[in-house]
């Protein structure tokens, strides 16, 4: 039996539909343990004979499968690329259970992030002690330091606590939904975008204990987050506290200060994204802005006001 080729069609959403089928492919490797050579090989070959059938209806359907297939591949070789001692894993297999009291070891990523009630950090954990029984780990940790009384904040003070700071922190780890009230985002699907594994409340800076000093490579990048916070003491000082939230915010990517009528406000107004977590993406499209501009202009007053007008 002979394939007769199509009649003239066109669709106006050709990208729904392969985005679609590539979505599809993504559930079905959640819900179906896949192997990735298997589902990356139907992706190629379904590819490979829809190019040499594409005169024949049969090559729309070869390409929704190449795309299908792929994002089973992509899914699986998500999975295969986390390793076995990942935190996050360790709580899906139950060799850790959310809020048993363990101690970790590992680095700091970052300098504390100051807050309004204390500090956050982000430790690369490297082993967690159970009991008696240590355990290799990989993973972000985030842990909270409340600094609510001066002692409080004199013991956290007298850590000197930077970037690469080695630390054993003794803590409960969590990684688990809370308030699932109907609509509310899940907080572990929101800690996975983030890349953190599990989060920590001390409540005290005692059950932090520094191990060793920043290696000589992290220094320097210690000395640009000592300079970062500080800006955000010196911004606190300047500024009634709503504009300082704004400030911090817009300008060194802290949300932590932001007031709730204020957050809802830009919430609401669709700016909340490009307030406190898209300054890169500004300065790549002020970027643009201004070598378009330099097309028709180069007085360099001119280009700064067209640019900044547009980004406003």
């Amino acid at each position: 039996m002979s394939v007769r080729p199509p009649s003239q069609t066109f669709s106006f959403n050709p990208l729904l539909w392969l985005a679609a089928s590539f979505a599809l492919g993504i559930v079905l490797g959640s819900v179906i343990n896949t192997s990735f050579f298997a589902v990356a090989t139907a992706a190629f070959s379904a590819s490979v004979f829809s190019i040499l059938l594409r005169k024949f209806r049969l090559a729309t359907a070869l390409v929704l499968i190449s795309f299908f297939t792929a994002g089973c591949s992509f899914f699986a070789l998500e999975q295969a690329s986390v390793s076995d001692d990942r935190i996050w894993r360790l709580f899906e297999t139950e060799r850790l259970i959310s809020g048993e009291p363990v101690e970790i070891e590992g680095e700091l990523s970052g300098a504390p992030e100051p807050a309004p009630e204390g500090y956050f950090s982000l430790v690369h954990s490297e082993r967690v002690r159970v009991d008696d029984v240590e355990v290799s780990t990989s993973g972000l940790v985030r842990v909270f330091v409340p600094l609510d009384v001066d002692a409080a904040r004199s013991d956290f003070a007298n850590l000197e606590l930077t970037h690469g700071s080695r630390v054993r922190i003794a803590c409960l780890l969590e990684r688990e939904e809370k308030y699932l009230n109907p609509g509310v985002y899940s907080r572990t699907l929101l800690l996975d975008r983030q890349g953190i594994d599990a989060t920590a409340n001390l409540k005290s800076p005692l059950l932090i204990e520094k191990v060793s000093e920043a290696a000589a490579i992290d220094l320097l990048a210690g000395a640009f987050f000592e300079l970062r916070a500080g800006l955000i003491r010196r911004i606190r000082e300047m500024f009634s506290p709503g504009t300082a939230g704004v400030l911090i915010a817009s300008m060194l990517g802290n949300k932590y200060f932001l007031d709730k009528q204020t957050a809802d406000v830009f919430r609401e107004g669709g700016t909340f994204h490009v307030l406190v977590i898209s300054g890169l993406h500004i300065t790549f499209i002020g970027g643009l802005l201004l070598l378009f501009t330099r097309m028709f202009t180069n007085r360099r007053w001119v280009q700064a006001i067209a640019t900044v007008s547009i980004l406003w």
